[in-house]
């Protein structure tokens, strides 16, 4: 139900959100929809089994996260964006199918980054994208290096805890580096899906007045 603040033309929306999350089989795998208008959550809703403060596989949004800690740790001086922005833009040019497709890289017993980086070069690095789990894999290895501790201890200190995140699980490779992308074993970052900090994962957002990163995606 929508608050009572929430502008008229609003609600109808809001119920059609509900009604559609309860009967389009498409939407059968969701589980948590938070609607904000204007900085405003109007809508919080779990739909499905489990409960709404069970960790939810985020897929691919991991890489949106790397990201992020991308931007802070370029804001921090410790990271140079020439150095990652092909990888941030998935324009590094290598080879990604075969046995540099991420399923096959994760067979490997260990050095994923080693074997992504060995990867033939198809392009010239900035010249086309091609979606490219391994240079979020990469990516996320270059952070951990240049900001001197586990990717995961990053995130906590500089992204989760502001945002109020408590709870995740942030798989890592057989190197004990954390995983730069998402995969459909579930096997990714997860987060709480409080409705409160639901929508807090951005790329730039603005948290008690304060931006997390001032880097922003038109640096790219």
């Amino acid at each position: 139900m929508a608050p009572e603040h929430s502008p008229a033309w609003l609600d109808p929306v809001i119920r059609q959100i509900g009604t559609t999350l309860e009967r389009d089989p498409r939407y059968a795998h969701t589980t948590n929809v938070v609607l904000s208008h204007r900085g405003e959550v109007v809508l919080a809703r779990h739909v499905g089994a489990g409960a709404v403060t069970d960790l939810t596989d985020t897929y691919s949004v991991t890489k949106s996260v790397v990201g992020t800690l991308a931007g802070i740790a370029i804001d921090d001086r410790v990271l140079q964006l020439e150095d990652v922005r092909d990888l941030l833009t998935m324009t590094a040019g290598r080879e990604t199918g075969g046995p540099w497709d991420i399923d096959a890289v994760m067979e490997r017993d260990g050095a994923w980054v080693e074997w992504i980086l060995s990867a033939p070069q198809r392009h010239e690095p900035g010249a086309a994208f091609v979606y490219d789990n391994g240079a979020a894999h990469v990516l996320a290895a270059k952070i951990a290096d240049a900001v001197g501790e586990p990717l995961e201890e990053f995130a906590r200190r500089r992204l989760f805890e502001p945002l109020e995140i408590t709870q995740w699980l942030w798989p890592r490779d057989p190197d004990g580096l954390a995983f730069g992308f998402g995969d459909d074993l579930g096997d990714v970052l997860s987060n709480e899906t409080d409705p409160a900090v639901g929508c807090g994962i951005v790329f730039v957002h603005k948290f008690h007045r304060r931006q997390l990163t001032e880097c922003s995606g038109r640096d790219l």
